[in-house]
Order: structure tokens, then sequence, then C-alpha cells
């Protein structure tokens, strides 16, 4: 169990709030290369009655836009 452990507002399976990860953020940047080739993948990957309704907004660290996305 986390050294942290959550609470839920109301009852709910303990396999949710006894879960953990050991995946964090690192704070290092993602190469640019690697970001676009994420969305490539996302662009050719299918979708239901071949209906493409995603969009993506991104903001890199220390850029104008990176609080105000942050925010959202």
């Amino acid at each position: 169990m986390s050294a942290n452990p959550r609470v839920a507002d109301y009852a709910i399976h303990p396999q949710f709030t006894d879960r953990w990860s050991p995946r964090a953020f690192t704070g290092e940047t993602i190469p640019e290369e690697t970001l676009l080739s994420f969305f490539e993948a996302a662009r050719w990957a299918p979708s239901a009655y071949n209906s493409q309704p995603w969009r993506f907004l991104y903001a890199r660290r220390d850029t104008p836009n990176w609080e105000r996305y942050l925010a959202c």
C-alpha cells in the first residue's frame, strides 16, 4: 500500500484507492522529433466509424502557453 493513501468520497473497490504506479514525470524535455512521432501515430490510429474528431493541444515548458495549458 502507498505511504500516502487515497480516500474516496464514495464507496469504490479498493483496487482503485490502493493502486500504486512506479512512473513519475522527470521534468525532462521530450525531443521535438519524439513529440511529433507521437502525434503522427495518433493521426494514423483507428477511430470509430472513421471519424477523427480529435484535437491535440500541447505546450512546452517555459513557453508563453505553458501556464495557460497547465491550468486547463
